[in-house]
């Protein structure tokens, strides 16, 4: 999981503009997340972050969500107090999505664990 994360990082950087880099950025966030790796993850999630306010308007609701759910999570999986403050954030941006098929996928996305110490707190559909 880690090796393709990595690959596809690195696809994207070469092949891929500054919103291809903050979709990669949050696939490394995540896996790091998933896997237990606190700091690479909030490494990854911060720089998604920063990707995230620099496209603006370029990025879908979709993009801006997953930045602040990978973000998150990052902060969740290192024990940070703002993990739930950011958590909410992204469950509200995620509500932003006006397509319904992909705030579905996005409420399923931030269904998942783990959520560490937050992981009693589930989304709303």
């Amino acid at each position: 999981m880690l090796a393709a994360a990595y690959a596809s990082f690195r696809h994207w950087s070469t092949a891929g503009g500054p919103l291809e880099a903050q979709r990669a950025r949050h696939l490394l966030a995540t896996v790091h997340a998933y896997l237990g790796h606190g700091e690479l993850a909030l490494a990854q999630g911060l720089a998604c972050a920063e990707l995230s306010g620099q496209n603006g308007d370029e990025q879908t609701p979709f993009d801006r969500a997953s930045a602040l759910e990978c973000l998150a999570r990052a902060h969740a999986c290192v024990g940070l107090p703002e993990a739930g403050k950011l958590r909410a954030d992204a469950e509200r941006a995620g509500g932003e999505i006006p397509a319904v098929e992909d705030r579905q996928v996005f409420v399923r996305m931030l269904g998942c664990g783990p959520w560490y110490a937050l992981e009693d707190r589930a989304p709303r559909e």
